[in-house]
């Protein structure tokens, strides 16, 4: 919808909406939790969905005297690759159930053979997932997926943050989910910081977003014991680590977007386009469902408690660092083979 030269700021503006999301959302999260009404949040949430349908019935509605013919031809959708990307994560996730740790490492083996299937398909496939080039490592196009997807795992330790606040530092809800968001707000600050820049600049974004990322979820990892620090710098700690791990894919995200846009075979820039937000999902998908098997592994219920939480804590941020990690390697080779092209 814009001109190739503006994709790196639209970009960055999405970004930003979801910086103005995490402002909104651990606020009316956190004041539900902390009244012990929790459940009332997703009520909370009902108006909003219906504020949202009733504006998109408004503004995409055909203009007066407009007519809209039905195509000849409607457009297919991937549903084998879809499916089995959906299997792929399910399967992974379901691997908690199993109690004995041998039979879950195997389910999530299981889990990823069926993505690894996915892929296959849709090499070949007439609809296809993603642009041709996209499973190609080799190729600056396929280097920067994975960049994505290894990035965007990273991410997915989030989710259990609030849990290791309120239980070893001893934050209510409502401040670890404001602690929580700084994820998410260095995201959204690195992008709207890192939108402008071009050439040689936005190579610098690229390489170092995933070093930055790395970097933080090892120190996520190696914050010392609660107590030791005042209560205060201990809060400092925190929240600058969570904030560096989302400015380290924020500062490469406008970038890496516009470069699987501009680097898609010719005639293949819409798919590359949607194909941003199936990496995406998946990724994260992917990463939620292992971070779970992780933490059950590493202690967060048996023995569970203060000690099965701070065990948590440490393995989580650490093995998870591996991913963004992976990622700089990736990224270095992205850009050399992008000079090359």
């Amino acid at each position: 919808m814009f001109a190739q030269r503006l994709w790196p700021r639209a970009v960055a503006l999405v970004s930003g909406m979801w910086g103005v999301a995490t402002l909104c959302g651990p606020a009316v999260g956190g004041l539900f939790a902390q009244a012990g009404h929790w459940r009332w949040a997703f009520w909370f949430l009902l108006p909003v969905a219906a504020a949202q349908a009733l504006l998109v019935m408004v503004q995409l509605r055909p203009a007066a005297g407009v007519r809209h013919e039905r195509p000849a031809i409607l457009p297919r959708i991937p549903a084998p690759q879809i499916g089995l990307l959906a299997a792929s994560v399910l399967v992974i996730a379901a691997s908690g159930f199993l109690s004995d740790l041998a039979w879950q490492a195997t389910g999530v083996v299981l889990g990823l053979a069926i993505g690894v299937a996915a892929t296959r398909i849709d090499r070949k496939a007439a609809v296809r997932l993603l642009p041709t080039g996209a499973y190609a490592l080799g190729t600056p196009l396929g280097a920067i997926y994975a960049s994505v997807a290894l990035l965007l795992i990273g991410t997915t330790t989030e989710i259990f943050v609030p849990y290791f606040l309120q239980l070893l530092h001893g934050h209510s809800p409502l401040a670890a989910g404001y602690l929580t968001a700084a994820m998410a707000g260095g995201w959204s600050a690195g992008s709207l910081l890192s939108s402008g820049r071009s050439g040689t600049q936005a190579d610098r974004m690229l390489r170092a977003g995933p070093v930055i990322c790395t970097l933080g979820l090892a120190a996520l990892a190696l914050l010392p014991a609660p107590g030791r620090f005042g209560a205060g710098f201990e809060v400092l700690l925190v929240a600058v680590a969570l904030a560096a791990v989302g400015l380290g894919v924020g500062i490469g995200w406008p970038h890496l977007v516009t470069r699987v846009m501009s680097l898609a075979p010719k005639g293949e820039e819409g798919l590359a386009s949607a194909s941003i937000t199936t990496i995406q999902l998946y990724g994260m998908a992917v990463g939620a469902a292992v971070a779970g098997l992780v933490a059950n592994a590493a202690g967060l219920t048996v023995p569970g408690g203060v000690e099965g939480a701070r065990s948590t804590a440490a393995w989580l941020f650490a093995s998870f660092a591996l991913a963004p990690a992976l990622a700089v390697w990736l990224a270095w080779r992205a850009v050399v083979a992008s000079r090359r092209w």
